[in-house]
């Protein structure tokens, strides 16, 4: 899948979560698990999607679960943390946040309980990160979050 009408939309996106908030961080990281079980079932049940969208993996296998971990690291105690959209853990916040994990304020991303996880969710979050598979079969999860962050009409 390509798109090559698409300019960079940031190099770097800021996340945020709740102040010590550990019902919500531990609900946060449960729904994590949840996610990374459906992509588990995704990728076993339905082999010729996964085919389609695999390049999204290329660099790393996508656990939501860890990436969830290493998210509430951060900002745990209210922080505000900028993630380069060139690491690795750029595509886990974009599929993270097409999920609902996340919710675009601005130019920033704040934590959110999506409001529901199942196979559909999954496939399409992985769909919207697939699409943005440039000529040079470069992922650029920053144009994933395009719509969250208030670029849409960009």
């Amino acid at each position: 899948m390509t798109n090559t009408n698409l300019d960079v939309v940031a190099s770097a996106v800021a996340i945020t979560g709740p102040n010590r908030q550990a019902h919500f961080y531990g609900e946060w990281l449960l729904l994590a698990v949840r996610a990374q079980a459906c992509w588990r079932r995704v990728r076993s049940k339905d082999p010729d999607f996964y085919r389609k969208v695999q390049r999204i993996e290329s660099a790393c296998e996508q656990d939501f679960a860890m990436s969830a971990v290493e998210f509430v690291s951060k900002v745990w105690d209210g922080s505000c943390v900028t993630i380069d959209m060139r690491s690795e853990e750029a595509e886990a916040l974009a599929m993270m946040t097409c999920m609902g994990f996340f919710v675009g304020h601005g130019e920033c991303l704040s934590m959110a309980l999506p409001d529901a996880i199942g196979e559909a969710i999954i496939k399409r979050a992985t769909r919207k990160l697939a699409e943005t598979e440039d000529e040079g079969c470069m992922i650029h999860p920053d144009r994933a979050l395009r719509d969250f962050l208030g670029y849409g009409g960009r």
